[in-house]
């Protein structure tokens, strides 16, 4: 059972460091910079050439990062709660 995290544009970033970070964790990302979103370089161009993206505000960027934390918890519950029911499978089989 995997974990396919719904977020903008989907993850961009998994692997098991982060630049010079090396722990026993695994580390994810994703970024804002997508078709449609907003570069930051529009300005540079003539107004007839602007596309118009979506301008990420820091609080839409919070709450997409609260609702991955959220689908991580959960998944790590259900994968909880089917390990439990795992254990007690072997353990019933066992003793009946």
């Amino acid at each position: 059972m995997g974990l396919d995290l719904d977020v903008h544009g989907g993850l961009t970033y998994s692997h098991s460091s982060l630049a010079d970070i090396r722990k026993n964790s695994w580390f994810i990302g994703w970024d804002y910079t997508h078709f449609g979103d907003y570069y930051g370089y529009d300005e540079t161009l003539s107004e007839c050439f602007r596309a118009n993206d979506k301008k990420w505000t820091t609080e839409e960027i919070f709450n997409d990062v609260a609702c991955t934390i959220d689908q991580i918890i959960t998944f790590e519950r259900k994968k909880s709660i089917i390990n439990i029911f795992s254990v007690f499978r072997k353990f019933w089989s066992r003793n009946k």
